[in-house]
């Protein structure tokens, strides 16, 4: 879960580098690598600095799901887990097989 405050443009901008590094360490998994870009603080939306669209863009350029959330209001917090557990099932049965369609 890489997470920001969506009331801090700048909690934003720090989690660029943590993201290429991940991609760094896992540079032979990295469509099986699951990563949740969480937007936090949702309740406090008023004093929003980074946009819906500015998460939901990174989220496609990082090939990662994206969301938003408020622990104060209990808001997409069990969505952000769930959400999580379908990106490690769908890696977990990710098998490479070979062209007649065995196991490799």
């Amino acid at each position: 879960i890489l997470a920001y405050s969506i009331t801090s443009k700048q909690t934003f901008e720090d989690l660029k580098p943590i993201y290429n590094q991940i991609r760094e360490i896992k540079v032979d998994q990295q469509n099986e690598t699951p990563i949740l870009l969480m937007g936090c603080k949702l309740d406090e939306a008023a004093c929003r600095e980074v946009t819906e669209n500015l998460g939901k863009q990174h989220a496609t350029l990082w090939s990662c799901a994206w969301i938003e959330t408020s622990a104060k209001t209990n808001t997409n917090i069990r969505e952000a887990f769930q959400e999580l557990l379908k990106l490690d099932k769908k890696r977990q049965f990710n098998f490479n097989v070979d062209q007649d369609g065995h196991l490799i």
